[in-house]
Formats: structure tokens, sequence, C-alpha cells
């Protein structure tokens, strides 16, 4: 003890006695909390300048002054990119690209208030297409109805941002994708196989339909998002939950392996309650990616199925053209939003150009994993909780007939032009039949012929299956194939 107090004793002189130095300034850089934030260039600044602290017609004597005094020179790419004449009631600063000397020499300046990146903006307005199927559609019409029309043409309008879902990743857990066909224009990645079935192709069809109405160039909600298909369903539509949770892990690690880009994960399956499937989605989900899940067509409670009873990911029912709630679609508290789900018109597997007609709480995922590409299209990557708030807080609520008590009636909307656009849009299409959701919900129409009418030889049933297998939220054999051109 008495060693220890003395070498302490003995430390403390030279303790004190060191020189201080006194801190170098550096003002602070300003980053952008959006993840998807970009620069122009990794060295392109907007120097923030301090009020009355340098002369707004003099800022490049400033500079050279300062440059010299450090002994540093600009180089004529770094002189010509200075953005030197803001008027200082607009912007007290200036810009430009600058090499890691000069940045330093520029942030160690007591004038300077703070940096930022010179963040690359983009243009976004809204765009029209007139030739889209009517589930699309619905999407962008939100309080106008479109009741009474024929759900098998191609002439209903659709509003987007132009942005289109540029820049987000949708992963679709499902039977395949026919990446050649034109509505994917490149953008569709064929992944993984796991399980039995054709691997590397989609021979049932579910799969391709699906991400045509995610991402399609004319049939689909995000235009231009990529699309990564995960293929863990067998050709004849029935999946192994081993098979499905290599999915999820698949899809979770491409996603955590690229942080700062937005991506969702669609899953148009489902089956039995499953704790090991909840628990891979349930982690996949708290890892940072959104789950989109069909709600399931046994016409029971949602709560009976996995994932869909899942609280954290959003949960989809089904609606028909007129506004109902389709007759084959699960319902209850687990379901977040519906969207449209009956006599969707998207891909087909059986031809580049082709299309073909599916119904189910398979076609409304689709539809509400293309509108999550849309909103983190243009607010950058959204947290799996955040998402959800989103998509649910722009929805039309009241909008369907026929939802259980125990239902929340929220029908998905992009909310991308206001009522009077969509009326006059829909009017000069011959649609005059159309009207706002107060007026035509009150009244629903006559049923539509449904591609999903009772008999259909495919009932998205789990019974029969142990509890080892899931199965797609379809509930129709694809019908014969169209052009979609």
């Amino acid at each position: 003890m008495l060693t220890i107090s003395l070498t302490t004793l003995l430390l403390l002189p030279l303790t004190f006695g060191a020189p201080l130095t006194a801190p170098v300034y550096l003002a602070p850089i300003k980053r952008s909390e959006a993840l998807n934030a970009r620069a122009v260039a990794d060295n392109a600044y907007i120097i923030a300048i301090k009020d009355n602290t340098v002369d707004p017609a003099n800022r490049g004597a400033w500079v050279n002054k300062i440059m010299t005094n450090a002994g540093v020179t600009l180089s004529d790419d770094e002189t010509n990119s200075l953005r030197l004449g803001w008027n200082e009631t607009i912007m007290n600063g200036i810009a430009g690209t600058f090499s890691a000397k000069a940045f330093n020499v520029i942030r160690s300046q007591s004038e300077v208030a703070y940096v930022e990146p010179d963040y690359e903006m983009r243009i976004s307005e809204t765009v029209q297409q007139d030739n889209a199927p009517w589930g699309i559609s619905r999407l962008s019409t939100g309080p106008v109805s479109l009741q009474g029309q024929d759900p098998l043409g191609l002439q209903f309008p659709y509003f987007s941002d132009s942005t289109a879902g540029a820049g987000t990743d949708v992963y679709i857990l499902d039977t395949g994708i026919r990446t050649t066909h034109t509505e994917f224009g490149g953008r569709a990645t064929f992944l993984q196989t796991f399980g039995p079935g054709v691997p590397g192709q989609d021979v049932n069809g579910h799969g391709t339909h699906v991400a045509g109405t995610a991402a399609g160039n004319r049939v689909g909600v995000a235009k231009q998002a990529s699309i990564f298909m995960i293929k863990c369903v067998a050709d004849d539509g029935s999946a192994a939950t081993s098979d499905i949770v290599s999915a999820i892990n698949l899809a979770a690690t491409r996603a955590a392996a690229n942080p700062t880009r937005p991506a969702v994960v669609n899953m148009s399956l489902g089956g039995p309650p499953s704790r090991a499937l909840d628990a891979a989605v349930s982690a996949a989900v708290a890892g940072g990616l959104p789950f989109v899940v069909a709600a399931g067509n046994e016409t029971q409670d949602a709560n009976n199925s996995s994932p869909a009873r899942l609280p954290e990911v959003i949960t989809v029912g089904a609606t028909d053209i007129n506004d109902r709630i389709a007759s084959f679609s699960n319902f209850g508290n687990k379901v977040d939003v519906f969207a449209p789900g009956d006599t969707i018109i998207s891909a087909s597997f059986q031809g580049d150009n082709l299309g073909a007609v599916l119904s189910g709480t398979s076609m409304a995922s689709p539809h509400i994993a293309g509108l999550a590409a849309l909103v983190m299209g243009q607010s950058g990557k959204l947290t799996p909780d955040a998402l959800a708030t989103q998509i649910k807080s722009i929805a039309v609520n009241n909008a369907i007939s026929g939802v259980p008590g125990n239902t929340a009636n929220v029908l998905a909307f992009n909310n991308a032009v206001p009522v009077d656009q969509l009326q006059q849009a829909l009017a000069s299409l011959g649609q005059t039949g159309a009207g706002t959701v107060a007026s035509s919900t009150a009244a629903a129409a006559a049923a539509t012929t449904s591609a999903a009418a009772a008999g259909d030889a495919v009932q998205d049933a789990n019974t029969g299956n142990g509890g080892r297998r899931g199965r797609n939220r379809n509930r129709a054999v694809e019908a014969e194939a169209f052009p979609l051109d």
C-alpha cells in the first residue's frame, strides 16, 4: 500500500504540470436524417457562415486568405466549383467541392456556423396512366369509387408520384417469377429456390402475378422498384415452413447488408398458426425489414393464421371493385388495411407479354407492398412501424361495405391527387358512374363475376396440411392468358 501511495504522489506533479492545449474549433457537419440522402459528390459541401463575420462581397478573398494562412492551395476544379455570390438574406454562405485538407481548413474557421453535404434533390410530380387495371387504379382513387365498372377492363386511370418506387427493393416470397416478362423491364431478379419445384422458374404463375401487381410497368403499383424473387413455394402452391424460413433468412440477410436502402417483403402465403414461422418473421421485422402479408381466404379471423396474426406485420384483406369486402377475405383485429384482391389483372407466367386474372388476398397484399415502395421511394427508408402508420394514415376510412364490426374499415390509398382531379379523370374516360365513397358505399352494386367464384379448383384451405405446410393466398387456378398490349 505504501509503494502505491508513493507512486501516486510522485506522478501528481507530472500530471498537473503538463501543458494545456486549447481545443481546435471544428464547425459541425449537419447530415440529413433520411437514410437514402445522397450528396451530388462525396466532397461537395455547403458552408454556412455566421452573421456579421465575413463580408458577403468579399467571400472569395476570405477563402483565399484562410487557405494561404494554412498553406493549402485550391485546385482549378475546386476554384471553379465555388459558389460565392449568394445574397446573405437568402443563404449566408458558400458552396463548392473541396479536398480533405481544404475542407478541414474551412471547418476550423470560427466564422463557419456549420457545413452540410450538398444533397441531391429530385423533381417529383404526379403522373397519370390511362390503361391500368382496376386494382391499382382503386389504390389511387381513394375517396372516388369505381363501383359498377368492369373489373376485366384495362381502361382505368392510375395516379402516382413520378418517383414510382425507384431506389427501393421488393422481396417476394412465392412460386417464382418470369423475369423476362415485359412488365419487369429488367428490374426483376430471381435470387434462389428453396424446396421442391423447378429451380429458377415459375411454373405455377402465382409469383409472377404477385410481382406484376407490386411493381409491373403497366399493371403494377411501384413501376420503378427492384424486384427480388425468392422461390419457397412448390409448383403445386404448397410450401414447407422450413423453406419459407429459409427465404425469410435470405431476404433479411440481403436487406441488412444494405441498411440505408428501403426494402419491403411481400408474403402472399400463410397457413395454420406456427410459432417457428412467426418467430422468423418477427425477428426480421425487429431487424428493420417491413413485411406485408396476405390475411388469408378462409372467411375467418386472421388470428387463426400465420404469419397474418402477427401485430408487427401489415396484414392485408381483400375488396372487390364495388368496395365490398371480398367474399373470401379473412377479417378481424389483425387486419390492418384492405386493398383490391378480386378479379385482378396482372402478369402471366405463360408469356413475356401476357396477362392473367387471379383473385385472393394474395392479390391484395402486393398492392400494399407496392404502396410501401412508393412511400419509401419518396420519404426514404422507414421503420416497419413508421411505414405501417404512414400507410394507414393516408388510407380512406369507412369506404368498404360488409366489414365485420371487429375489423378496421380501412381502404388503402396513395393520396397522389385531389378528389376533383380524380373525378375529372374518371369522367374523361367515360366512367361517369363513379362517385365519391360516401354516396357509392351506401348502395353497393350487384356482385361482379369473379375468377374466385365458388367451385374454383384451388381453394386456399389449410386443412389437411398437418400444420406443416402453408399455401398461396389465391383462390383460383390461373385462367387462360391474354395479351396485355
